[in-house]
């Protein structure tokens, strides 16, 4: 950049900013090595977690699913109006128990 504007640094400035220079490369050389090393020694815990998850969401997104087509929310079926209410909101309930706040935005097309 200084030799972009025409300038030059002094001898000594060149010193201690190369000094400075190679400080900054270590660091970063030991940062990206922790970081690797941490990855590598949690990364199997991490994905059996991740693995124990999804397989209680998609036992969860079953039950919903089985409770939708079920039929107790078609029109033809429903004799009252008030219960069908009741059985969404109770079904609403269980999605939002359920997915935590993994997308607000969804939930609040459902009824409370």
């Amino acid at each position: 950049m200084l030799t972009e504007y025409g300038g030059r640094m002094r001898p000594d400035d060149d010193v201690v900013f190369h000094t400075d220079l190679c400080e900054v490369v270590a660091a970063s050389g030991r940062a990206l090595c922790e970081a690797q090393a941490y990855v590598e020694a949690n990364q199997a815990m991490h994905s059996a977690t991740l693995d124990v998850k999804v397989a209680e969401m998609f036992e969860q997104l079953a039950g919903v699913t089985a409770q939708c087509r079920s039929g107790c929310f078609d029109p033809e079926k429903a004799a009252d109006p008030a219960d069908m209410l009741t059985k969404l909101a109770a079904l609403t309930e269980r999605v939002r128990g359920s997915r935590g706040s993994v997308c607000a935005k969804e939930l609040e097309l459902l009824p409370s």
